[in-house]
């Protein structure tokens, strides 16, 4: 028989959260109902705000959740998700006027990988690679483990800043002559749109530069690795090594050989596909042969709204009755 799911008590309506994920490059707001409807999804830009203003934060929720409101036919909810790398202040002075809430709850990254790929406890290994990247692990005790998301001068190894950085520097070699050919070249023109790579000396040193304006790059690097180019192929499996010896070195923190636990991959990074995957999955085999490796497929604001109506279900009744409301 089924194991019974926690009972979350209905008022005269289906009870909804707002999930909102935000991150360097993108924001992810989506709206769920308690029977796991998804109602409504909206993007909008980065909010972290290491790197952007907290005004840009705000304003990249705001586009977020007004994109998601216009599917959800609704301006309250019961739960407010966040997994936002801003403060709790931005995330909610970011909402659109008339949105009102009952109680708010903050989910950590790797909290939300787990979510992504159907877990919904704190054990077991997350691999985060998007725009930049961290390996964080639980054991069974409470102990955990966290590398990595130094931010992109400092570390961020195997995302995709890294990635396309590499990327751009192989061009460079190339262009000079100092290292293969490689499509990464014609590829950085058109993708920058610049007539001759000098120009990448103008757009990385005239001003400021937001690290997605790099990062956009990888999906490139993926591109000429699928039509064969050994230079793009050569930077993704040494990434996929790189996120493989972070998540070996996490493992050997928590776990025993012989332990069974998940590792979960999550980001868009490994939409690269098996070139960046399989070096991870191999280190596994090798040195923990009971572990599984699992692909995050559901996505961060409905995953965040999913822990969001979970935490709800499980707060005391009296705790569900506060209401806020936005009206400025």
């Amino acid at each position: 028989m089924e194991a019974a799911r926690p009972r979350i008590e209905k008022s005269e309506v289906c009870m909804l959260a707002l999930g909102i994920d935000g991150g360097g490059t993108k924001t992810e707001a989506a709206v769920v109902s308690e029977d796991d409807a998804v109602l409504a999804v909206g993007l909008g830009g980065p909010v972290n705000t290491a790197f952007v203003s907290s005004s840009q934060a705000r304003r990249s929720i705001r586009a977020a959740v007004r994109e998601a409101l216009g599917g959800a036919k609704s301006r309250h909810f019961d739960a407010l998700a966040l997994c936002v790398l801003c403060s709790t202040e931005d995330a909610t002075a970011g909402l659109p006027r008339g949105v009102s809430y009952g109680q708010i709850f903050r989910f950590s990254e790797t909290e939300v990988a787990f979510a992504r790929a159907g877990l919904f406890q704190k054990y077991g290994i997350a691999v985060v690679a998007g725009t930049g990247s961290n390996v964080c692990g639980y054991g069974r005790d409470g102990a955990a483990c966290h590398v990595g998301g130094w931010g992109a001068l400092l570390g961020d190894e195997g995302s995709a800043f890294d990635i396309a950085l590499r990327a751009i520097k192989a061009a460079i070699r190339a262009h000079d002559g100092r290292g293969p050919r490689t499509q990464l070249l014609e590829r950085a023109l058109r993708h920058f749109n610049i007539p001759e790579l000098w120009g990448l000396v103008r757009l990385c040193y005239g001003g400021p530069l937001p690290r997605t304006t790099i990062a956009d790059f990888a999906p490139q690097v993926s591109a000429a690795a699928s039509e064969g180019d050994e230079v793009a192929t050569g930077i993704l499996a040494d990434a996929g090594r790189t996120l493989a010896d972070d998540v070996l070195f996490v493992a050997g923190r928590l776990f025993q050989p012989e332990e069974a636990f998940p590792v979960v991959l999550s980001g868009g990074v490994f939409n690269a596909g098996p070139l960046l995957i399989e070096p991870i999955r191999l280190a596994l085999k090798q040195q923990y042969p009971n572990a599984s490796l699992l692909v995050a497929h559901q996505s961060p604001g409905v995953a965040v709204a999913k822990l969001g109506l979970m935490a709800l279900s499980q707060s005391s009744p009296a705790a569900k009755d506060g209401r806020h409301r936005i009206s400025g």
